[in-house]
């Protein structure tokens, strides 16, 4: 199994400290890879052009980006900027860019990236994110030939900006996340229009939910949605604060989950981009934990707080979910 990690520190130039969104999530993560012999392979970003940005955004939200930043300006009460914060966006963007580039000669790309990004819609900057990095590495994979695009959010919050840019679209996006978080999107009867019905699938699960009620959603949707449509890339918006303790987050998945998830992926071609995770413990273990379930190599799980058992209102998300979409998938 061939890999790559897309980083540079420059991503870390985009910081303000105290703001659960800073610099040291980043260092976390490289250092932990360091310290296993995982950074590795290792390739630099390059940054996107404006016609990258304008695949997935309007010119608005880009003159509004590039302005705020020039004077150090908050967009919104959760979403800040710094004299950096433009640049290191085209180069968040642009990572996922080069992914899309370079993904025929390996298997796996982990893009290290900063700041986040799926909950940037076409014309609206929010939730911690300037662009929406996978939305544009998804559009430029479309534009250069890819017919067959998936996108699976794991972050616990609703990749809204993913699904409102693919919402007319035949790409296929999957979230799964919490049902009573930020920002409060992602209903199971939200599943597209025109090209796009069919195509935009939300799993909204309970607060609390463990490993086992998580995977079994991802395995009865999921992989079967994607054994049928057999895309030739998976985009994953890898987002860890659904770890048990994420501080803003609340599920209780393990490293178990990341595993997993990602070594059902190893059958396809798979870009994966950073998302949410603001345990700096955490997001380290769950990006290293991902990595070798890529590569199907052996990794100790910590402790689980919750049980084993599949809950009801966990079957009943699924249940409601297959009946809404069985127009469109077989299950």
């Amino acid at each position: 199994m061939e890999f790559r990690i897309i980083y540079t520190d420059e991503f870390l130039k985009h910081n303000k400290d105290g703001h659960p969104e800073n610099k040291y999530r980043l260092k976390s993560i490289v250092n932990y890879l360091k310290e296993k012999d995982l950074f590795k392979n290792v390739i630099q970003p390059i940054k996107a052009s404006e016609e990258h940005i304008l695949l997935a955004h309007k010119k608005e939200l880009i003159n509004i980006v590039r302005r705020f930043s020039e004077r150090e300006l908050n967009i919104d009460l959760d979403t800040y900027t710094n004299k950096h914060s433009y640049d290191v966006a085209l180069l968040a963007a642009g990572s996922l860019i080069k992914a899309v580039d370079i993904i025929n000669e390996c298997d796996f790309i982990f893009c290290l990236v900063r700041p986040p990004g799926h909950h940037a819609t076409k014309d609206q900057s929010m939730g911690f994110c300037l662009f929406n990095n996978v939305a544009i590495g998804a559009k430029y994979a479309r534009r250069k030939g890819y017919k067959k695009i998936a996108i699976i959010d794991i972050d616990v919050h609703h990749g809204n900006g993913t699904q409102d840019i693919f919402y007319n679209e035949d790409v296929l996006f999957i979230s799964l996340h919490s049902s009573r978080l930020y920002p409060g999107t992602g209903f199971i009867e939200e599943i597209g229009e025109d090209d796009g019905k069919g195509f935009n699938i939300n799993i909204p699960l309970p607060p609390g939910t463990d490993d086992n009620n998580y995977l079994y959603a991802f395995n009865e949707i999921v992989l079967n949605i994607l054994n049928e449509y057999r895309p030739e890339i998976v985009f994953i918006s890898a987002g860890y604060d659904t770890h048990q303790n994420d501080p803003l987050g609340n599920f209780y998945l393990t490293n178990y989950s990341y595993y997993n998830i990602f070594k059902e992926m190893s059958k396809y071609k798979v870009i994966a981009a950073l998302e949410g995770g603001y345990n700096l413990d955490a997001i380290a273990l769950g990006v290293y934990s991902s990595i070798k379930g890529v590569l199907k190599e052996e990794v100790t799980f910590e402790k689980r707080l919750k049980s084993l058992d599949v809950k009801q209102s966990t079957r009943n998300v699924v249940n409601d979910l297959k009946n809404i979409l069985r127009d469109y998938w077989s299950f």
